[in-house]
């Protein structure tokens, strides 16, 4: 789930930042970029708070007790990799529409 939105959220700008670097607006390919990343912080919050309780909704749909502390625990191992990734796939998109 957080992965889908992250890299949805970084598909609008793949759009942007192709019609800005084809217009020869580079200052303003950066100013896209560096509002993703700040985009991408302020929403991985609610992320956060949703994933963490994932033991919370894992037993509202009846799955056994250990399966869902497995779940919780794996969530919270993928936490800090979904940050990153969701900032490296920013920066992919960079790189891959302004020609590098």
């Amino acid at each position: 789930m957080g992965l889908a939105i992250t890299v949805g959220m970084n598909s609008g700008l793949t759009t942007k930042i192709s019609q800005t670097f084809g217009a020869q607006n580079y200052r303003l390919c950066g100013i896209y970029y560096n509002q993703a990343r700040i985009v991408l912080t302020i929403a991985f919050i609610p992320l956060v708070v949703i994933l963490s309780n994932s033991y919370h909704i894992f037993r509202a749909f009846n799955f056994e007790v250990e399966v869902a502390e497995y779940a919780q625990l794996f969530v919270w191992y993928k936490l800090p990799y979904l940050y990153f990734y969701s900032l490296f796939d920013a920066t992919k998109r960079l790189l891959q529409n302004s020609g590098h």
